[in-house]
């Protein structure tokens, strides 16, 4: 139980990095897991702006992450930009052929 909290404190510092580097400007470097989580939070805060900016700082430091490609593509078809999202299901699909949920 102790780790649970221990994770959850990780997770909210992840958080406030992100958005004081986004406030001065800054890229920061992030585990590819982290960028996931950040995204994960804004969009379950229904901050899609937010969640597309992770997304793509997440992709421009892991570009191979078929993960943050599935993620970016669901906030893309969300907004309407179905081709947008169709281009990069398609990226994601060469990255991982075999993932059932591409």
């Amino acid at each position: 139980m102790e780790k649970f909290f221990e994770n959850q404190g990780e997770d909210k510092g992840a958080i406030k990095r992100f958005e004081e580097s986004l406030s001065k400007g800054e890229t920061p470097f992030m585990e590819l897991s982290t960028y996931e989580f950040i995204v994960e939070h804004y969009l379950e805060c229904g901050d899609f702006k937010k969640a597309e900016i992770a997304c793509n700082l997440g992709i421009e430091q892991h570009p191979y992450s078929s993960e943050l490609l599935l993620e970016l593509a669901q906030l893309k078809a969300s907004m309407g930009e179905n081709r947008v999202a169709l281009e990069l299901l398609e990226q994601a699909e060469i990255y991982q052929p075999s993932n059932s949920e591409i």
